[in-house]
């Protein structure tokens, strides 16, 4: 089955270019199934109580119905997108991800809006309103992707394309202790992804765009990582410092290769050793 993906180049509000391959309509539908399967099986452990309750009160046992049935439809991709880095079990199977417009990880507010327009693209229509304006879409979006600010991303396709073109990003000058006090672990591919393509973009934004894209990322970073960005230290360093700490975890090799840059004059960190890939 052909997905039909495609890369995509998002321009975030402030000006930065990112590089994604975007879902594809039989990828979309096939996490979507295999998500139903899983809610199928769910919902039919659930009729056994129902039944055992309709014996004594038909109407709970309606009442029961109709909230598992509602929660099932619309909490369940609400929650678990929202807790789990825009992922379901289906688009974990087909290695998809719900990203906002600005690249970044969802929240509930737009997780929510997603479920709620499912009535839509998805119920009503039967999905035909979801296929449709997602083929007609630039990006892919169904309409709760567009109500929501989100698009749905091929996370393996698009570190396979990171991967072709590997940025390595040596330790900030005199901040080594700031580098090995970092724990990176809860960073996954698509968050360290997004760190390095904003660093390496971020001398082509002007200095106000540059400095708001680096504090919000730097601190949605911070607080997945659980940590503070020290106050010495400029939040766009902080974020190389970051990068240079999950790739000394996933190449210690390469990492220990590097030496570290001449101390730079003034402002944030900018001065990055690069290497192409294949």
């Amino acid at each position: 089955m052909h997905d039909g993906a495609a890369q995509s180049r998002i321009v975030t509000p402030e000006g930065v270019v990112l590089d994604f391959a975007m879902a594809g309509v039989a990828s979309r539908l096939l996490a979507r199934l295999i998500d139903s399967i899983m809610l199928l099986f769910v919902f039919y452990a659930l009729m056994i109580v129902m039944v055992v309750v309709s014996v004594s009160n038909p109407t709970l046992a309606l009442i029961l119905a109709i909230v598992i049935g509602f929660a099932l439809i619309f909490v369940y991709p609400m929650v678990i997108e929202s807790r789990w880095n825009g992922r379901t079990v289906g688009k974990y199977a087909m290695g998809l991800r719900v990203v906002t417009t600005e690249g970044g990880p969802v929240r509930l507010s737009h997780t929510a809006i997603r479920s709620m327009l499912q009535l839509i693209d998805i119920l009503i229509t039967a999905g035909g309103a979801a296929v449709v304006a997602a083929i007609s879409s630039e990006h892919g979006q169904r309409l709760g992707d567009m109500a929501a600010g989100t698009y749905v991303i091929n996370e393996r396709r698009s570190m396979d394309q990171i991967a072709d073109h590997e940025v390595v990003i040596p330790t900030p000058w005199g901040l080594q202790s700031v580098v090995d006090s970092l724990d990176t672990s809860a960073l996954d591919a698509s968050q360290g992804a997004l760190i390095r393509s904003v660093l390496l973009r971020a001398p082509d934004l002007s200095a106000d765009a540059r400095a708001a894209l680096a504090t919000d990322l730097a601190t949605r970073v911070a607080a997945v990582i659980g940590t503070e960005i020290p106050s010495t230290v400029h939040p766009e360093t902080w974020l190389a410092c970051v990068a240079a700490r999950a790739q000394q975890l996933a190449d210690p090799a390469t990492a220990s290769s590097l030496a570290p840059p001449p101390p730079p004059p003034t402002g944030p960190y900018t001065r990055f050793v690069g290497r192409s890939g294949p």
